[in-house]
C-alpha cells in the first residue's frame, strides 16, 4: 500500500504539535492505526541524521571522569547534576572531582546540544586513500580520464562529490 507524502508529512507535524493519535485521527479522518502507519512512513521517508557522541564538547580527561562514575550518556550526566554528585558538600557528591572539573562539567552541560553537521574540516582535502579495482575497471578509468582530459583520481573525485550534492 502506497501511503501519500503529504498525508504522512501532515501526521508528523500535527504530532510535532502535541496532537494524540486520536485528535490526528479524527483531524485526517481516519483511524488511529492509520495515523501510526502515516507517521512511521513520514520518519522511514526521513534521512537518518549522523549523530554526535553524546560527549561531544568534552575534554578526554573529563569524559573518561564521568564514564568512569558509570554516566554514559548526557542524560545520565544531567540526573548525576539533578543529584547532586557536583555539588561540593552534598552526601552524594564524587569525592574526587575537583572544582575546575566541577566547572567545565556545569559549563557543558548549560551549553545547548547543537544537531551534527559534517563540516569539510572533517575532511581534509589531502587525505589519501587507497581504491582496489578489478584490472579492467582500471583501464577503463585510465581509458575514460584520458578523453577527459584529467586524471583518473580527479575523475574519481569529482564522480564522488557529485554523487554528494544529489543527496
Amino acid at each position: 500500500m502506497t501511503i501519500p507524502r503529504d498525508q504522512s508529512r501532515k501526521a508528523h507535524e500535527l504530532q510535532q504539535q502535541g496532537l494524540s493519535l486520536q485528535q490526528i485521527a479524527a483531524e485526517l479522518d481516519t483511524s488511529d492505526d492509520r495515523v501510526s502507519q502515516l507517521i512511521a512512513a513520514y520518519q522511514k521517508q526521513q534521512p537518518a541524521e549522523p549523530q554526535q557522541p553524546w560527549w561531544h564538547g568534552l575534554s578526554p580527561h573529563t569524559r573518561v571522569f564521568l564514564q568512569e562514575q558509570g554516566m554514559h550518556s548526557r542524560a545520565d550526566v544531567e540526573q548525576g547534576y539533578r543529584d547532586g554528585l557536583f555539588t561540593r558538600g552534598h552526601p552524594n557528591a564524587f569525592r574526587s572531582i575537583t572544582a575546575h572539573l566541577r566547572r567545565r562539567i556545569v559549563e557543558w552541560l548549560n551549553q545547548p546540544v547543537q544537531p551534527y553537521r559534517v563540516s569539510q574540516a572533517e575532511y581534509p582535502m589531502d587525505e589519501t586513500i587507497t581504491l582496489r579495482l578489478q584490472a579492467d575497471t582500471v583501464r577503463e578509468l585510465e581509458r575514460i580520464a584520458k578523453k577527459a582530459g584529467t586524471k583518473p583520481d580527479a575523475l574519481v573525485e569529482a564522480l564522488i562529490m557529485r554523487e554528494a550534492e544529489c543527496k
